[in-house]
Formats: structure tokens, C-alpha cells, sequence
């Protein structure tokens, strides 16, 4: 695959798009609306990248992080506050395209 984690992100991101996709036109014989799955890919992504962000931020050493090393604790509430969203509107947008 790659090392990237934008990539590994933007892959993930456009998986559950694609599943999502092709759910709501076999189970539901409607395609989605492109905003909905533009959102569930941009929420994956987002998920996938916030937990990247954490993880660095955990464990990357001061130097690494340079003048951002004293915000270490608010990159991580960050990192954490990016994850809950995107993970939250993923299933969020999944639940109301599937009600209507």
C-alpha cells in the first residue's frame, strides 16, 4: 500500500464511501445524495487522520515536536476532538440517509 498516512487515510475515507455507496443502492434501491458520501468520506479520512495525530503526538520525542512540544496534552484533546466528531458524523449521516 503506502506509508503515507494522508493516503492510508484517503483510502480508508474513500472505502466507506464505497460501501456506503453500495449499500443504500442494494439495500435501498437509491443512490445517496453526493453530499452524504462526500461527508462519509471526509469523516473517515478525518477519523483516520486524528488518530494518526494523537498517536504522534504521543510519541514523537520534544524535539521532534520543536516549539509544539509544551502543547502536547492540547494536540492530543485535539487529535481525540477530530476523531469523536468525524467518527460521530459518519454514523450520524449513515443513520438519517437510512430513515428517509
Amino acid at each position: 500500500m503506502t506509508d503515507s498516512p494522508n493516503m492510508f487515510g484517503l483510502y480508508i475515507g474513500l472505502g466507506l464511501g464505497l460501501i456506503f455507496l453500495l449499500f443504500m443502492l442494494i439495500k435501498y434501491r437509491k443512490a445517496p445524495e453526493f453530499m452524504q458520501v462526500a461527508i462519509i468520506i471526509l469523516s473517515g479520512t478525518g477519523a483516520v487522520m486524528g488518530v494518526h495525530l494523537g498517536y504522534m503526538a504521543l510519541t514523537v520525542t520534544d524535539d521532534t515536536l520543536g516549539g509544539f512540544a509544551d502543547q502536547r496534552v492540547a494536540i492530543v484533546l485535539g487529535a481525540l476532538a477530530v476523531t469523536w466528531t468525524a467518527v460521530e458524523t459518519t454514523f450520524n449521516t449513515f443513520k438519517q440517509s437510512t430513515e428517509a
